[in-house]
């Protein structure tokens, strides 16, 4: 099943993600421990939320993304925020933290 993105930037991402075959393609925009993520492997316990600068810019949306991180980590995930910098010019080493992320 395709998942399915919200924004281009979540579209880049999944696409960055398809780039390789050492890393399976998460579950989008879905629901975990009541709060909706961008992207998850649920087996590993990581979840990604892609930040940009113009959805996340107020400190209300700061402060809320803090509790959520805080959340998922009690649940025991793992949360990683790569910005649309990092998503669109390091794209390589992205892939590899994912990477090293998603190992047992």
């Amino acid at each position: 099943m395709t998942p399915i993105t919200k924004s281009e930037l979540e579209d880049l991402f999944l696409a960055l993600i398809r780039e390789t075959d050492d890393i399976p393609e998460p579950q989008a925009n879905v629901l975990i421990e009541g709060e909706w993520v961008d992207f998850v492997w649920v087996k590993q316990k990581l979840v990604v939320e892609v930040d940009g600068y113009q959805w996340h810019k107020t400190r209300a949306d700061f402060e809320k993304n803090r509790r959520r991180d805080t959340k998922l980590q009690l649940a025991g995930y793992r949360v990683m925020r790569p910005t649309a910098q990092r998503i669109v010019h390091e794209p390589s080493e992205l892939r590899q933290d994912i990477i090293q992320l998603l190992k047992p």
